[in-house]
């Protein structure tokens, strides 16, 4: 008779899931006077890799699918029931409420700085579908995770720089 396995919770994003990889932390995107500009709101994970960095959580639905839903929680209740809804509310639920489940891999080499301050770090990169450079907001559960995570984007940061310097050498010799 082999053992049966616990069931695994279908809530759980990938890395919580029991047998996740080294490097996954719990954090929070975001923060009350900040926002993630890679679009992702609430709890997640963060998957450090050493060729990329992978955000795993809740995030926003495309610019146009966001304007046209605040526009229908806005303008439709007031032209059937003569009641509008709060622009700042329908706004809350456009952005904070309506997310759907994402996973983003950022590259090594898309990624051009890293801060951290107590339990929050913050770092600078390309968005891989946009070409944009986006600021992350990641806040983590504790101080020592975020120290972690500073120093492993931190050390792909530094790889990916002498692998370029190194093959711009390459290329002028």
């Amino acid at each position: 008779m082999s053992p049966s396995r616990p069931p695994v919770d279908a809530n759980l994003f990938p890395s919580e899931r029991p047998g996740a990889e080294e490097g996954s932390y719990a954090v929070r995107f975001g923060g009350a006077f900040s926002v993630d500009q890679f679009g992702f709101v609430r709890r997640g994970m963060l998957v450090i890799r050493p060729d990329a960095v992978r955000y795993e959580g809740w995030g926003k639905h495309s610019l146009a699918a966001r304007w046209g839903m605040f526009l229908l929680i806005t303008y439709v209740p007031l032209l059937l029931f003569r009641v509008g809804v709060g622009i700042l509310l329908a706004y809350a639920i456009v952005n904070y409420i309506w997310v759907v489940g994402a996973t983003l891999r950022i590259p090594a080499g898309a990624i051009a700085s890293v801060t951290r301050k107590g339990r929050r770090i913050r770092f600078k990169a390309e968005h891989p579908e946009t070409r944009k450079m986006c600021r992350s907001d990641i806040l983590f559960a504790l101080e020592s995770e975020a120290i972690a995570a500073e120093n492993a984007i931190g050390g792909m940061i530094a790889r990916e720089r002498a692998a370029r310097a190194l093959r711009s050498t390459r290329r002028a010799a």
